[in-house]
């Protein structure tokens, strides 16, 4: 277009343009300043999307570990539940069964007195 108008306009003093070779061309400042505002305001943009990604990233992960956790605490809560269960059907079939027990946690511990209500009787009864 520069071109053009430089043939047309000295063509009517008789010169003919061959070629046009510009150096050191620099934008108005104005026009260099907006550039640059636009290509800063595109580079923030394309951050915040990262950001953006970046968190949602996170957020699912931490979704996905509390429910794990959840999930965890469910079936360990069964299995506690289920033992406990097994636990009472068992000593709904023998009650002497948790005085048994009661010694059995006191062994390794060097118990040299072992102290029992008088209306309690004996813990556990030897000959049976």
């Amino acid at each position: 277009e520069m071109r053009e108008e430089m043939e047309t306009a000295l063509l009517e003093d008789g010169i003919i343009v061959e070629e046009v070779l510009l150096r050191n061309v620099r934008l108005p400042e104005k026009v260099a300043d907006a550039i640059e505002s636009k290509l800063q305001a595109d580079q923030e943009a394309q951050r915040m999307v990262f950001v953006k990604q970046k968190e949602q990233l996170e957020a699912e992960r931490k979704i996905i570990e509390a429910n794990g956790a959840a999930n965890a605490t469910i079936v360990r809560a069964t299995g506690e539940a289920e033992a406990l269960r097994l636990i009472n059907l068992e000593l709904a079939k023998n009650p002497k069964l948790i005085n048994y027990k009661y010694i059995q946690m006191l062994e390794g511990q060097e118990v040299q007195t072992l102290i029992v209500p008088a209306d309690q009787g004996i813990i556990l009864d030897a000959t049976k």
